[in-house]
């Protein structure tokens, strides 16, 4: 089988699956985004150089405009893209976008405001102090921000380009990661930021731990799962926190395409062998997983 991954860069993450899938014998070609010319994107020259491939796995690099032409860059056989959520929810990477999907699919959010004209008074009267402030689009915690006061608020406005969303702090001892695959819960690990960080994100030098209660796991896996599935959301890593005052989770948003390394050095799992099995599975059902 002919499996392309495309990427902007050969990352942790395409080096493993790159490694996996061809020690199974496919045939598998790293696409870096970086070499690509707008006129490839129009002429038909990158649909037919992908008509060859049984799977196409994007993952990261392309524009909002470069998403936008996906369908188009597929021909004939969109149904070959690992992670349909960039054909059918454009706008799935957008946090505010997710936030309307969980509300919609009745998944408990922190309470939030969204834009930039909210008074100071209403969001400190709703959210109280410290509250969070959050870029729309942003990974691995690079547009999160705590609000401690209105001189610090207004800086914060000034620093986030595009939209923003204002969300109550929740008061947590970490939050959890819920890695799903294929729309199905793979693995979940908790995420503890180091001392003196509100972050929990692993790149920012947070400590996983393994979950074991299975009360805990159940309840996550049922908010992750739902979510996913409302937006085709094939490899998805799912962040939810959990209230130190009552013990209620909350969902805070959904990353397509998220990283595992943290995930396999805390649990000890092999993540690209999980895809490589359901990218099997995907190309012998010869067509899109209904999730």
């Amino acid at each position: 089988m002919k499996i392309a991954l495309v990427a902007a860069r050969p990352i942790f993450e395409i080096k493993e699956l790159h490694k996996e899938l061809s020690s199974r014998g496919h045939e598998v070609v790293m696409w870096p985004l970086d070499d690509l010319t707008p006129e490839q994107f129009v002429n038909g020259s990158l649909v037919e150089a992908w008509s060859g491939f049984d799977l196409i796995y994007y993952r990261s690099g392309m524009s909002d405009a470069g998403i936008e032409m996906l369908p188009r860059l597929l021909g004939d056989r969109p149904d070959r893209l690992v992670n349909q959520v960039f054909i059918k929810y454009p706008l799935s990477r957008h946090k505010i976008y997710q936030a309307f999907a969980a509300i919609e699919g009745g998944l408990p959010v922190p309470p939030m405001f969204i834009g930039r004209n909210v008074p100071f008074a209403k969001l400190t009267a709703e959210l109280g102090l410290p509250f969070i402030v959050k870029g729309a689009q942003g990974i691995q915690g690079n547009r999160v921000f705590l609000a401690s006061d209105e001189q610090n608020y207004t800086t914060l406005l000034e620093t986030v380009e595009g939209d923003v969303l204002m969300q109550k702090f929740i008061p947590n001892n970490g939050d959890y990661r819920v890695f799903t695959i294929g729309g199905e819960v793979y693995q979940i690990f908790k995420r503890v930021a180091e001392n003196g960080s509100f972050k929990n994100n692993m790149s920012l030098g947070a400590k996983g731990e393994p979950v074991v209660d299975l009360e805990l796991r159940e309840r996550l896996g049922n908010i992750a799962t739902k979510i996913v599935r409302a937006l085709n959301i094939e490899i998805g890593g799912v962040d939810i926190i959990e209230s130190a005052v009552d013990g209620n989770l909350f969902f805070l948003e959904v990353n397509v395409n998220p990283g595992w390394a943290g995930l396999d050095s805390t649990l000890g799992t092999n993540t690209a062998s999980a895809i490589a099995d359901y990218f099997e599975s995907r190309i012998k059902s010869s067509s899109t997983a209904t999730l």
